[in-house]
């Protein structure tokens, strides 16, 4: 497995040592980012995706995870694997590694490939691997069977591993154990259990002022305000508290996750993001159907700032940053961490400037034309 470095490290006694990445994961994030922008042109980008939990429907899932089974795959590698799917029109949100599938007799179909995520070993994990000699080249023994060995690792490392839609797979006559049939049964809202986290967030639940649609402000402790029509209505509200839980978790890690030097459109789609993948990982936690307007009618700016800011460099890019942020906010949230990050007091320090959320940046651009709805609700985010 062929590694290059994350970055240059110019005093290794002051400065972190950034891991190693596989030259398989470093061609995995260009496609990726080449992907999405091309998809969120076209509107069918993974936040442009309504989830219905009544039919069954998920965001992609490892079901043999030993730690998280049947819990949606986070940051860059849901991110992945949902384009993927939309790409190759994929309807099983199941994904197993290579290793799973070999475990239980499994086989891919054939011309079948696999699709990269990444991993992390830490330095000093020890990893089998296929033994090369000095010139790289593969080393076997007197039968012909490639040799492995096992190191220790020196260095971080960032690897790739493959994963397969189980619509890519077939048992094959070795197989130990059938291919479990999707379950597609509706998924009831969890309400109780979103209940729960949300009265721990200490955003407040208010009114909305008469005739005004539900939506979500995350000035101060943040809150929500529902209309009459959803005052009754628990999905509805429940769609609020998601969006506004993801919305604060941003906020106190992030800021916003802009620098001074964005413009005001940039500002808006990074942000924006962030919630919109959040939300949706929420979403699908509670089985609650997921709201995606807020992006839909401004596909073609979401691409086009995409790339521009992925044009600056190809292995830092924003839609990676967005899931990252997202996958932190998610983990606040489910984990009752409500407190300021320091990452959100240095960020505060160095751009001295007083404490605001992020929705008091201006919500839509001007170089962008909002829909009517929103844009008599300055600092609020509207339900949809």
């Amino acid at each position: 497995m062929a590694f290059m470095n994350a970055g240059k490290n110019t005093n290794e006694s002051s400065q972190k040592t950034l891991p190693e990445i596989s030259e398989a994961v470093q061609k995995a994030r260009v496609e990726m980012t080449d992907r999405l922008v091309d998809q969120a042109a076209k509107g069918i980008a993974p936040w442009n995706h309504k989830l219905d939990p009544n039919l069954g429907e998920r965001l992609p899932y490892n079901p043999f995870s030993k730690t998280k089974e049947h819990d949606a795959l986070r940051g860059a590698n849901g991110l992945q694997l949902a384009s993927v799917a939309e790409d190759k029109g994929y309807k099983d949100p199941r994904w197993i590694s290579r290793s799973q599938m070999q475990e239980r007799g499994w086989s891919f179909k054939t011309g079948e490939k696999g699709t990269n995520v990444e991993f992390y070993s830490p330095k000093g994990t020890e990893r089998t691997q296929y033994k090369r000699d000095d010139q790289g080249n593969e080393v076997f023994d007197e039968d012909g069977n490639r040799m492995k060995e096992t190191v220790v690792l020196e260095k971080s490392t960032i690897g790739a591993i493959q994963m397969f839609n189980l619509e890519q797979v077939v048992e094959g006559k070795f197989a130990k154990t059938p291919i479990p049939e999707l379950d597609k049964a509706a998924r009831q809202p969890a309400l109780k259990e979103l209940n729960e986290t949300f009265a721990k967030s200490g955003i407040e639940v208010r009114d909305a002022m008469s005739g005004a649609p539900s939506h979500i402000g995350v000035q101060g402790k943040g809150a929500i305000y529902l209309s009459e029509p959803d005052k009754g209505n628990d999905v509805a509200k429940a769609q609020l508290m998601v969006r506004g839980m993801a919305a604060k978790a941003l906020t106190l890690d992030t800021a916003g996750g802009w620098s001074r030097a964005d413009s005001d459109r940039t500002k808006f789609i990074k942000t924006e993001l962030r919630i919109e993948l959040a939300s949706r990982l929420l979403s699908d936690k509670y089985a609650i159907p997921n709201q995606t307007e807020r992006l839909d009618d401004l596909k073609g700016h979401v691409a086009q700032t995409l790339d521009e800011i992925n044009g600056k460099t190809r292995e830092k890019d924003q839609i990676r940053f967005a899931a990252r942020d997202a996958d932190r906010a998610v983990t606040r949230v489910l984990d009752g961490n409500w407190s300021r990050s320091q990452e959100w007091s240095r960020n505060q320090n160095r751009e001295q400037q007083p404490e605001r959320s992020q929705q008091e940046q201006p919500e839509h651009p001007q170089e962008v034309k909002a829909p009517a709805k929103s844009r008599s609700k300055g600092k609020a985010l509207e339900r949809g």
